[in-house]
């Protein structure tokens, strides 16, 4: 059975909140790569170096290990205010022209029936933020 559903707006809360995590995730994996990077930059050009260029280039070692956290709170911090700014710009078009549009089709594997399918009491709790917040 098919369904044809439309995105009409995204929620600010959720999206925040997976973009944070997903943005620092990305951050500590690409400051790795950073580190790893400038490490072995300073390594080879400290070992084709006089004593005073290997000491200015020590610093660039030094320096390769402190970007994993910094590009971790960078992306992290500017990555989610991005998708909050974007998050709402999708809301605003898609109450003027309409949402995105999805057809999603029920395959029948797997599914566990529901509490309004079985007849037991069900209780509703509201997503997203609570009194405004």
């Amino acid at each position: 059975m098919r369904h044809k559903f439309t995105l009409k707006s995204v929620p600010i809360w959720s999206v925040t909140k997976v973009s944070f995590v997903i943005l620092l995730i990305v951050g500590i994996v690409i400051g790795f790569f950073y580190a790893i990077m400038l490490s072995s930059w300073s390594m080879l050009f400290d070992s084709f170096s006089v004593t005073q260029m290997g000491t200015e280039l020590g610093v660039l070692r030094k320096l390769g290990f402190v970007m994993i956290p910094f590009l971790a709170i960078f992306y992290a911090i500017f990555g989610t205010i991005s998708t909050i700014i974007l998050a709402l710009i999708y809301n605003l078009i898609a109450s003027a022209i309409g949402g995105i549009e999805m057809v999603l089709e029920e395959t029948g594997k797997n599914i566990e029936p529901r509490a309004a399918d079985t007849g037991e009491r069900t209780v509703h709790i509201p997503e997203g933020p609570v009194n405004g917040f």
